[in-house]
């Protein structure tokens, strides 16, 4: 990797972080910080060969749109905007939109015995789905939920599906590869952020606030069907890996639930993933 295409995950990286601080708090200029940084990581990916033109036109208006969504007051085009936006970010981040080459940092790697490979990519187009999504979720509400109240409950959640890990076929395999820091910060800012922001930010957040006119355990049910469709999102890693996914986004939706704060479920998340890769059989058994 390049210095130039090191600055431009840098810059996709900060965008990521003051996108979530958009999202949780009330600092001033976060927002535009986000938008700024990933529009600068667009150009750099661009200037190093790695993004055509015409993609990214298509990245900068899911931003610009993002970005001014909060200004409209026209309920049906803020759905249908939102809603569009949503599923431009999904394309992006399961990677069906051409025109992006990510950076391949391992491939077919050996982290467990009688383990399956893993092939380490990092995903800028996942990335930016990530900013897209954050740009969207803050433009809500925030919640007025002290987290300071709730901040036990972040190790005890992370805690209790590390033992439902353990006992469920993973077994215990302490390890620290060479390339662990890599996989962290990748695992963290290009994982563990979109997927949040999409699943609990985006989902869970919308299906709370529509079942809810219907049911008052309303969000009850969204923190379900969300953990259900997030287990799905993990099909390709079979059955078991589908089960433990539905199990993980139960902790996950819980936490942000009762937080509001979407970096609590990003925190869990990132900590399972972490435990996970240095701690059990990585990624599962064969």
């Amino acid at each position: 990797m390049n210095d130039v295409t090191l600055l431009t995950y840098i810059s996709l990286a900060i965008a990521l972080v003051v996108g979530v601080l958009a999202a949780d708090t009330r600092i001033r200029f976060m927002r535009e910080f986000a938008f700024g940084f990933s529009g600068v990581s667009i150009v750099l990916f661009i200037f190093v060969g790695l993004l055509t033109l015409y993609t990214s036109i298509l990245l900068f208006a899911l931003l610009i749109t993002g970005y001014y969504l909060k200004f409209i007051k026209n309920k049906l085009l803020y759905n249908c905007l939102f809603v569009i936006c949503g599923l431009f970010s999904l394309l992006l981040a399961i990677h069906i939109i051409p025109g992006i080459e990510n950076v391949l940092l391992y491939e077919n790697v050996t982290i467990s015995e009688n383990a399956q490979t893993i092939t380490l990519y990092a995903n800028f187009d996942k990335g930016i789905a990530g900013v897209v999504l954050l740009l969207l979720i803050s433009s809500r509400s925030l919640s007025s939920m002290s987290l300071l109240k709730y901040w036990l409950l972040i190790p005890l959640i992370l805690l209790t599906l590390f033992l439902l890990a353990l006992t469920s076929g993973l077994n215990w395999e302490p390890k620290w590869p060479a390339f662990t820091l890599e996989f962290f910060l990748v695992n963290l800012l290009l994982t563990c952020i979109a997927e949040e922001a999409f699943f609990r930010g985006c989902i869970q957040q919308r299906l709370s606030q529509a079942i809810t006119r219907h049911t008052k355990n309303g969000s009850v049910l969204a923190l379900c069907l969300t953990s259900l469709l997030f287990g799905l999102a993990h099909f390709n890693g079979g059955a078991q890996l589908v089960v433990l996914a539905i199990l993980a986004g139960l902790g996950y939706g819980i936490i942000y639930k009762l937080t509001g704060k979407l970096s609590t479920a990003i925190a869990v998340h990132f900590g399972l993933n972490a435990l996970h890769f240095t701690l059990l059989t990585y990624p599962i058994p064969l």
